[in-house]
C-alpha cells in the first residue's frame, strides 16, 4: 500500500475519497434527525403560545392565522416524516432528482 501510495497518489486519494464519502453520509444524516427533533420541540413550545392567543383573543384574524400554523406544521410533518423513513441512499436520489427549491 505504501508503494501505491508513492507512485500513484491520485488512486489512494481517489479511494480515500470514496471512503471518507460512505464515513459522512450517516454522521450527516444523523445531524439532520438531530436537528429535525429540536426543530419540532421548538415548534411545540411556540404552538403553546399559539394556544393561549386562541383563548384569549379568539377574533377571526387570530383564529385564521392559526389554522394556517397549524396546517403548515402538518405539512412539514408530512414531509419530514416521509423523508425521514427512508433510507439515506432513498434520499440522496430523491434530493439530487427531485430537488426541491
Amino acid at each position: 500500500m505504501d508503494t501505491l501510495a508513492q507512485h500513484h497518489p491520485e488512486f489512494v486519494s481517489l479511494a480515500w475519497g470514496t471512503v471518507k464519502l460512505f464515513l459522512m453520509v450517516p454522521i450527516e444524516y444523523q445531524k439532520i434527525q438531530e436537528s429535525v427533533t429540536l426543530n419540532l420541540s421548538r415548534i411545540g413550545s411556540k404552538l403553546e403560545l399559539m394556544g393561549l392567543l386562541m383563548r384569549f383573543f379568539p377574533t377571526e384574524g387570530v383564529v385564521d392565522s392559526a389554522g394556517a400554523v397549524y396546517a403548515s406544521i402538518a405539512e412539514f410533518l408530512e414531509v419530514s416524516l416521509r423523508w425521514l423513513r427512508n433510507n439515506w441512499l432513498g434520499t440522496s436520489h430523491c434530493a439530487s432528482s427531485h430537488p426541491r427549491i
